[in-house]
């Protein structure tokens, strides 16, 4: 019971991760347990966590930046429609910063496991296990973020300093909002209650017409798109 609701539960906080993590160990510590008659079988749930934490401990290597962020993007676009639940961190609910921090953790985790690079899995944990609001990616968090220089309204403001991928963060530190391209940005907007994308310049929303700063992940600031990865 402690795994199915640590794995469904969308919330995600320091509480949550230590749960899971019990949860996971409970789990394991009963199954090996129910096994102790039939020794092939224990010793394969007994390697189990093994197999599992060999991708985090591979080598790191240099990160496809350009693929990171396709990723990156295309994980965004698939969380429209997911209701707002404020913490939550998940594909069916989700809050303003979980929504960029999500969509960027499945993207180091999918290209950490796919190519075998345990500088991405390292770094999908890290962004895990500290988690970051609205307010604290707008000041740099554990270095998450670099400030931009476009600033003001998005429904004024210029557009053409910016990259798909890139975070408007109210002057409030309140909300968080994601620049898509196009003049397109998508959030977890809890007045309308779930992800949904606008366009910046026609559609009406009151986000638009806040103060805001603008910011890009750290990991998408190199010029080449491609980055060594620094295992933090």
């Amino acid at each position: 019971m402690m795994l199915v609701v640590a794995v469904t539960n969308p919330i995600n906080s320091m509480l949550s991760r230590v749960g899971m993590l019990l949860a996971y160990a409970l789990a394991w510590s009963v199954t090996m347990w129910l096994c102790r008659k039939k020794k092939p079988l224990q010793l394969a749930v007994a390697v189990l966590p093994i197999a599992i934490l060999i991708p985090f401990f591979l080598p790191g290597r240099a990160m496809d930046v350009a693929r990171l962020q396709t990723d990156y993007l295309a994980n965004l676009r698939s969380t429209n429609g997911a209701i707002y639940v404020w913490g939550a961190e998940s594909a069916r609910a989700v809050d303003c910063s979980g929504l960029p921090r999500l969509a960027l953790r499945r993207a180091f985790l999918s290209q950490g496991l796919t190519t075998l690079n345990g500088g991405a899995t390292r770094t999908y944990l890290y962004h895990w296990w500290n988690d970051a609001s609205a307010k604290a990616l707008g000041e740099g968090h554990l270095g998450y973020t670099i400030p931009l220089k476009t600033i003001g309204r998005i429904r004024e403001m210029s557009y053409s300093e910016l990259e798909p991928g890139d975070l408007a963060v109210t002057s409030s530190g309140a909300h968080i909002l994601v620049y898509l391209g196009g003049e397109e940005w998508i959030q977890a907007d809890p007045g309308v209650g779930h992800v949904a994308i606008f366009n910046g310049r026609r559609d009406k929303n009151p986000w638009f017409t806040s103060p805001v700063t603008t910011h890009r992940w750290a990991v998408f600031a190199g010029r080449n798109k491609r980055i060594l990865h620094q295992t933090p």
